[in-house]
């Protein structure tokens, strides 16, 4: 256990951690391409011997050019909380409190997407830490709030596993430098197994001497601090996840730099003016001899070039008349007086393409790229794998090590007496399906006869999808797909069931009425309803929609006999009335007509009989049954012929 006073007694002369230059230069590394900070070294270390003033040009200029690549695979790993296949159990006390937006105004696993995430990219070797806040330090009947903290990994004064010390950057004591008072003392915070410090500077500055402040006895047992993680490399420090971006991203900003000097110099074309001799008096190659002085000055008019440019104040170039007798009087020179001259641009495309490569490959190395549509199967399978294994290395150190220990430690300053471990099922699939994946999903599934519960399933998934704007439709899409069985088949398909006998009329009705009825009941009772347990609300809707049902078929029916109406059992009835439906559709139906049509024309039923039959056995009127039987053409039957000898 750390002796927390011999530990402020001797602040000052503690070193900075071991591997405190590697941390800082992965840090402004990462900084370079994650918030787009002037590169710097990267750019000057390439011409050691370049001119000051070119150098501090090419810096001014500078355009960060990878940020945007960088932004967007750390937005890709968003995914990792947008899969539908992970969950997180803790304590109905911590639930509540991880509900409100106590952690920097948002809620905790918003946090760790927005803030936690990106400084884990950011700064691997920088920490999360868990401070007590609130009234609950002075008030033991009182929890404590608990507070985050994101610290730098420069920040870092000290830590092992016993204590971490850190810098504050935003807090200042009072010291004297000179005899003077002034705010610029160190403060430094410590976390330990047991307990939560301060220690601030107070004396002289050259003292460098600390007052040490407990603030809270947590006695967790554990330092409730987590480093962000990365890669471990040999040295026993982190690189970024996303390291793999960094050799061509810098190269890419190189290359750049130069694209744009090659841009600067060589891009557009230059122009080629005939310039004559100055005529001005006494000039001699741009220098006048002046007599008053003594001295050589540069010509006025050529300004010491010797050579000028003739033309009129309008832009026009005057070119004198050639009195030569050889030349005929006529123009000097065929010459054009001025040219401009297109430089190759070779270089230029060269130098272009250059960086938008490199700048690819810096993209490609992290795994996180959308899959090329144009890629073969296989190609697209090795893309998949990789991306899988990235994103599986980043989300276990995201749900083992930053949430499963925050919770932790939220949950022991909170509930002191009992605290309840979390319990954590992570993601095993990051796959971010678009709307037109899901439907060709369930297209798919339809076509293979798939269980419903994969039905069920991804026609939830595409409802998340497209109505993620919109909570209560997308929850009533996720009551429906569960109500009803028949709910993600087309209506086709529905009828096709029916006459087959699969399902009942009562499911069609149900399945056609259900969205109307379930929005009637969200109208009149607002949208908390769709909160309710599914079994309320499946209640309801049954009880609604049984009526509707009942509208399409009767429970009473008429005595064939005594045209008398009798009250039956409802639900014998209703299958009744469908089984001979689905008979009169059915191909054996209409045969087992022409049969009996048959058979009354040969005589072996009588009409009346048949018209009985169809009435019971198909469930047609009367008036229908006797049109069907009409008046058979009586079969005449054939004499055979017995003569022998013909």
């Amino acid at each position: 256990m750390i002796d927390i006073v011999y530990l402020n007694d001797n602040l000052s002369k503690i070193d900075k951690p071991k591997h405190w230059d590697d941390w800082n230069r992965v840090r402004d590394t990462m900084f370079v391409h994650t918030r787009g900070r002037n590169p710097g070294e990267i750019l000057t270390s390439r011409r050691p011997n370049e001119d000051p003033e070119i150098q501090k040009y090419r810096l001014s200029i500078y355009e960060p050019i990878t940020k945007g690549s960088m932004n967007r695979a750390i937005d890709k790993l968003y995914r990792i909380f947008g899969s539908a296949n992970f969950s997180i159990q803790v304590s109905e006390e911590l639930n509540e409190y991880l509900s409100t937006k106590k952690f920097d105004g948002q809620y905790f696993y918003s946090y760790v997407q927005k803030y936690v995430v990106r400084r884990m990219i950011e700064d691997p070797n920088g920490y999360l830490i868990w401070i007590p806040t609130g009234e609950g330090l002075v008030d033991s009947s009182i929890k404590v709030e608990v507070k985050p903290i994101l610290i730098y990994s420069w920040q870092i004064k000290f830590v092992d596993d016993d204590v971490i010390v850190w810098l504050d950057e935003n807090e200042h004591s009072e010291i004297y430098e000179n005899g003077k008072s002034k705010q610029s003392g160190l403060v430094y915070y410590s976390l330990t197994e047991t307990g939560y410090y301060k220690h601030i500077q107070i004396g002289t500055s050259k003292e460098k001497r600390f007052q040490l402040i407990p603030i809270y006895e947590h006695n967790l047992g554990v330092v409730p601090a987590m480093v962000l993680g990365g890669d471990l490399t040999d040295n026993e420090y982190f690189e970024s996840y996303f390291h793999a971006f960094v050799p061509f991203g810098n190269e890419a900003i190189r290359q750049y730099s130069d694209w744009q000097g090659v841009m600067t110099t060589t891009c557009f074309p230059y122009r080629e003016e005939v310039a004559e001799t100055c005529s001005a008096p006494g000039c001699r190659d741009g220098v006048c001899w002046n007599e008053k002085d003594q001295e050589h000055h540069p010509c006025r008019v050529c300004k010491g070039t010797g050579r000028v440019i003739t033309r009129s104040p309008f832009g026009v170039f005057l070119r004198e008349k050639n009195n030569s007798i050889l030349d005929g009087g006529g123009s000097g020179s065929s010459e054009p007086m001025i040219r401009f001259v297109s430089p190759p641009v070779d270089v230029i495309e060269y130098s272009g393409n250059a960086w938008q490569t490199l700048l690819k490959k810096a993209e490609e190395s992290l795994h996180l790229n959308t899959i090329n549509e144009a890629q073969s199967g296989v190609a697209k399978e090795i893309d998949r794998e990789d991306s899988f294994m990235v994103l599986t290395k980043i989300s276990n150190n995201i749900f083992d090590e930053i949430i499963f220990k925050s919770l932790l430690f939220i949950e022991g300053y909170r509930n002191v007496t009992n605290p309840m471990s979390p319990v954590i099922v992570k993601p095993i699939s990051f796959s971010m399906k678009t709307e037109n994946d899901l439907i060709d999903e369930i297209n798919r599934l339809n076509d293979k006869n798939a269980p419903i519960s994969f039905l069920v399933e991804t026609t939830k998934d595409l409802a998340r999808k497209r109505f993620s704007g919109n909570k209560s439709i997308a929850r009533m899409v996720e009551i429906l797909v569960v109500y009803d069985p028949i709910y993600h088949i087309n209506t086709k398909d529905k009828s096709m069931m029916l006459a087959s006998g699969t399902i009942k009329k009562d499911d069609i009705i149900k399945s056609i009425y259900a969205f109307k009825v379930l929005s009637q009941i969200v109208a009149e009772n607002g949208t908390e309803f769709l909160e309710n347990e599914m079994s309320v609300i499946f209640s309801e809707m049954d009880s609604r929609l049984n009526v509707i049902v009942d509208q399409y078929i009767p429970k009473q029916v008429v005595d064939l006999a005594g045209g008398e109406q009798m009250n039956v059992d409802a639900e014998i009835q209703k299958r009744e009335a469908e089984a001979k439906a689905n008979l009169k559709g059915s191909v054996g139906g209409v045969q087992g007509i022409i049969e009996i049509q048959q058979s009354v024309a040969s005589g072996i039923t009588d009409p009346e009989s048949a018209v009985a039959l169809l009435m019971e056995i198909y469930g047609f009127n009367q008036d229908i049954a006797t049109r069907i039987i009409g008046t058979p053409k009586p079969i005449v039957p054939v004499e055979p012929n017995l003569n022998v000898n013909g």
